[in-house]
């Protein structure tokens, strides 16, 4: 999910495009602390057709959303398990209408040990094969 300032005009939109977002600074973690979240928007950004302007990232998930909420407007994107958790006054999230930003998961088990059925099937893509 996008996390943008409650009172930027972007705000108003029940979803957006990412192309909404080009004119914006985006914060998001440093690659070497979450490359695949990175590689996913920059690559996203790029295929929407822009190039994201970075601005200063914070340490912690809700430093970021405060400096979102405050100062000039800035966006980043949010997992939408955090987004459904965290209320941030001056912060509202919002879905993208053109695409869904995917990051894969993987699961390693020992091999003598049984599956955890229950985690697998919660992993599982809703319409995958159980």
């Amino acid at each position: 999910m996008i996390a943008l300032p409650a009172r930027h005009p972007l705000a108003e939109r029940d979803a957006l495009s990412l192309a909404d977002l080009a004119g914006l600074p985006l914060r998001l973690t440093g690659r070497r602390d979450n490359p695949a979240l990175v590689d996913a928007v920059a690559t996203a950004c790029q295929e929407a057709g822009f190039q994201p302007v970075s601005a200063p990232a914070a340490d912690t998930l809700h430093d970021t959303l405060a400096a979102v909420g405050s100062g000039a407007p800035t966006w980043t994107v949010v997992y939408e398990a955090n987004a459904e958790m965290t209320r941030v006054p001056r912060v509202v999230f919002r879905r993208l209408a053109d695409r869904a930003l995917t990051l894969p998961t993987s699961l390693t088990v020992r091999s003598a040990q049984p599956l955890p059925r229950v985690l697998l099937a919660a992993c599982r893509e809703p319409d995958s094969p159980a």
